[in-house]
């Protein structure tokens, strides 16, 4: 099975979107907890056959599935059938709950591929010297997040045992993250290679409470190995984590 989420599809889908049998579009969303907000979606068949793909919400378990929005998620329609290389908008609709509690809370909507029969990629390949076929069979499912930020949100994170790692290509991060509030604390970087373009982005989120830990790799350009730089890590209030000259 091949799942995604839009932090991490973001990131690669203009490299391999070719290889999703459907795509979905826009990517996130934030509502407002106070009133009913409509919101639509579309997909994308990237297929030269017809698709069949159901939609659902779900909680998130690494931010705390008991702040989630599915009771509040209204769908329409739950089940859609897409033409080949056709497109096809769902609509979702999130109505306010007066017994939910300050802060955030955040569901995704999946839209996962229902096989007429288990799709056969065009990945199929023919090893004729052994006389060997094989091919690989996938269904996609992607998942969309929805946030809702209620009354009297509480940004208050920490950032610990915080380790980096450049191997001449990729640059991988890790550290523990805890959230004294009720949201989630988005942690990004600013990263300042010496004699190079700026990089900014998102590492990750932590829980909307709780203690959690965070991974992440990014490709850079080569060559970089041994040059200095200078790495800032702030949350979405602007506090600081790390803020220091580093070697790659």
């Amino acid at each position: 099975m091949k799942k995604l989420t839009a932090s991490l599809l973001f990131f690669i889908l203009g490299v391999m979107s070719y290889s999703l049998n459907f795509t979905v579009y826009p990517t996130r969303f934030e509502v407002d907890s106070k009133k009913v907000t409509t919101e639509e979606m579309t997909i994308v068949n990237n297929t030269n056959g017809p698709l069949r793909v159901e939609i659902y919400p779900e909680g998130d378990i690494e931010f705390g599935e008991e702040y989630n929005l599915n009771s509040n998620i209204k769908l329409f329609p739950k089940a859609v059938a897409v033409k080949p290389g056709g497109k096809q908008a769902v609509r979702f609709r999130v109505k306010p709950d007066t017994k939910m509690k300050d802060g955030e809370y955040r569901s995704y909507i999946t839209f996962k591929e229902i096989p007429y029969d288990i799709k056969s990629t065009a990945s199929e390949e023919k090893k004729e010297a052994e006389g060997v076929t094989t091919g690989i069979n996938f269904i996609t499912e992607i998942s969309i997040p929805v946030f809702s930020i209620g009354e009297n949100k509480i940004v208050k994170g920490e950032m610990s045992n915080f380790k980096y790692h450049y191997d001449g290509k990729d640059m991988a991060f890790s550290f523990d993250t805890k959230s004294e509030g009720n949201t989630a604390v988005i942690y990004k970087y600013s990263l300042k290679i010496d004699g190079e373009e700026p990089l900014e982005g998102i590492l990750g989120y932590s829980k909307r409470d709780g203690e959690g830990k965070l991974e992440i790799s990014m490709e850079l350009k080569e060559g970089l190995k041994g040059k200095s730089g200078t790495l800032r890590i702030y949350d979405q209030v602007n506090k600081e984590y790390f803020n220091q000259k580093i070697k790659l």
